[in-house]
């Protein structure tokens, strides 16, 4: 299973950390896990290209994890991210045994 946390301070997203396989279907075929990584990695490049001096960006692709944080609260940041909120809500909905989000206060 795929989970995705975001991070938030005060309502505001800070950051994610995505982490895991979706186990949908065998590897170069799984939907669920081709569709959560766009998803991701999009908002990591928007992100790491706009506010980069702001943000910190580490993948661990042996793990299967992406971990984005902005060291200051960012409004661009906050918008990239409530849209990716938005696509895990959806996604969770339509593959709950693959793919779960979830939110922590930091």
């Amino acid at each position: 299973m795929t989970r995705l946390t975001f991070f938030k301070d005060n309502g505001r997203y800070l950051g994610f950390r995505c982490k895991g396989h979706a186990g949908y279907a065998d590897v170069g075929e799984d939907i669920v896990c081709a569709a959560v990584s766009a998803a991701v990695q999009l908002s990591a490049e928007f992100l790491t290209s706009y506010c980069s001096e702001d943000t910190e960006l580490v993948v661990n692709e042996n793990g299967a994890e992406i971990v984005l944080r902005c060291r200051v609260p960012l409004e661009d940041a906050d918008k990239q991210l409530a849209v990716l909120a938005r696509f895990a809500e959806s996604m969770a909905q339509q593959y709950p045994n693959y793919f779960n989000y979830e939110f922590t206060e930091v």
